[in-house]
């Protein structure tokens, strides 16, 4: 894949950055022997147009990736960066407005059942990512959906989760006056079952402990690093109902959104819990509707926040 991405001129290299960076946050984890690192049950749409000022004047894709209903079903091993949606990654203008994302995948519902072993970073979600050149786009120009619902299911005595997200993550990289991505999902479910674990996520575990190492000649991309770091770390999020944005959004106009979250609590949570989801420099993520309950004799160590 990154062989073709560096084939694509100044837009193509800017999304295998994104990818490349991946790569980087999870090297920690390809390093350690046993270890089941980046699971993404839907699929994979990537779009680019070269530099130019008018689309029908040149090379462009509008890549579409169509996944019908996912079920991931772990039961035991140490897995690191599970998500169940799709990822779209895209760049260039769009001054052709009348033409569709550049890149745009679906998953049909998500069903994720957790029955045994360590799970560090569970996403019910995809991930959507545009990163921008020096001409405008002032549409959504990446896109990933989870259309129905997302059903996260964590059971059986002595299963642990480290970093539960129930929504997906965008990284806007471009205009800050618009908004071009959309990571959308509409209805997420979390169920705890008695005995199960779920615990602050483990950055170490995530390869992101030193984000000096991350793309240190490309400043945004780890200044992007270093916040989701101190982030995580300080907010100590064990479960977040809603869905991660990063980059810049519009101000009406959410990257990442999920239209009703419900959290069912029957083990341990050892950190905070939040309905809502999660913004980050510049990012707007929305949650309309959340409903948490904790059942007697569940235990969260930390705090319970209703929204984001």
């Amino acid at each position: 894949m990154y062989d073709g991405l560096e084939g694509m001129g100044q837009s193509g290299g800017r999304v295998e950055t994104v990818l490349g960076w991946f790569e980087k946050l999870g090297s920690g984890a390809l390093r350690t022997p046993g270890v089941t690192f980046g699971v993404m049950g839907g699929g994979l749409a990537v779009g680019y147009q070269a530099g130019l000022t008018n689309i029908e004047g040149g090379a462009a894709t509008h890549a579409v990736a169509e996944t019908g209903k996912v079920t991931l079903n772990i039961s035991g091993g140490y897995n690191v960066a599970v998500a169940g949606g799709s990822i779209a990654l895209a760049s260039g203008p769009d001054t052709a407005l009348e033409y569709p994302p550049l890149a745009s995948a679906t998953t049909n519902g998500v069903e994720m059942n957790v029955s045994g072993g360590e799970s560090v970073g569970l996403m019910g979600g995809g991930f959507v990512s545009f990163v921008g050149t020096n001409e405008p786009a002032q549409t959504v120009q990446a896109k990933s959906e989870v259309k129905g619902d997302t059903k996260i299911k964590v059971a059986n005595e002595g299963t642990k989760v480290d970093g539960l997200v129930g929504g997906g993550w965008s990284f806007d990289d471009s205009n800050s006056s618009n908004t071009n991505v959309l990571m959308h999902s509409e209805n997420v479910s979390i169920t705890l079952g008695e005995g199960t674990l779920v615990s602050k996520v483990s950055v170490d575990a995530l390869g992101m402990h030193d984000p000096s190492n991350i793309e240190a000649d490309k400043p945004g991309v780890r200044t992007v690093a270093k916040e989701i770091l101190s982030t995580f770390d300080e907010a100590q999020i064990a479960v977040l109902g809603g869905g991660i944005a990063s980059g810049v959004n519009a101000t009406d106009k959410a990257g990442t959104q999920v239209d009703s979250v419900t959290i069912t609590h029957n083990g341990t949570i050892d950190g905070n819990v939040y309905g809502g989801g999660l913004a980050q420099m510049g990012g707007f993520s929305s949650t309309g509707t959340s409903e948490i309950t904790l059942s007697a004799g569940s235990v969260v160590t930390g705090d319970v926040y209703a929204g984001g």
